[in-house]
């Protein structure tokens, strides 16, 4: 299912023209992500402030807005998802795409979300979460 996210930047000021990320998840890493959720949980009943954990993972694109996207007629799943699913054939315009560093996937027992840092800067950029109930939905789609 290919998923776009809002972003928020660590810079009230400055984005790096990554407005929206996007991230192509297919029903096998959906289970990989459920099974990462899983030990999440499972870790934090084993350690009292364990909040989540963290694991390099660059399957995120962050991009700037663009015609094609507003012209996409793309369908929001559930505005508290804060999600748009994208038609399977659509592809990023490899021109709107940003140059980042540092890419960690955080994993909490009930989401998902990505961080990077936008390339040569300090400046963090973090996707909105995407929660166990989308995961489950692309996991049984194979």
């Amino acid at each position: 299912m290919k998923i776009v996210t809002n972003v928020i930047s660590s810079d009230v000021d400055y984005n790096g023209d990554c407005d929206y990320a996007f991230v192509d998840i297919s029903p096998i890493d959906a289970k990989s992500y459920l099974k990462y959720m899983d030990k999440a949980k499972e870790l934090k009943s084993e350690i009292e402030t364990l909040y989540c954990f963290q694991l390099f993972n660059y399957a995120v694109d962050y991009f700037c807005d663009h015609d094609a996207f507003d012209e996409l007629g793309y369908e929001i799943v559930k505005s508290d998802d804060n999600l748009i699913i994208c038609p399977e054939d659509y592809k990023l315009p490899k021109d709107t795409i940003q140059r980042t560093e540092c890419a960690i996937l955080r994993v909490c027992d009930d989401e998902i979300s990505w961080n990077a840092l936008i390339k040569h800067t300090g400046v963090k950029v973090s996707t909105c979460g995407i929660f166990r109930k989308v995961l489950e939905k692309i996991a049984k789609s194979s």
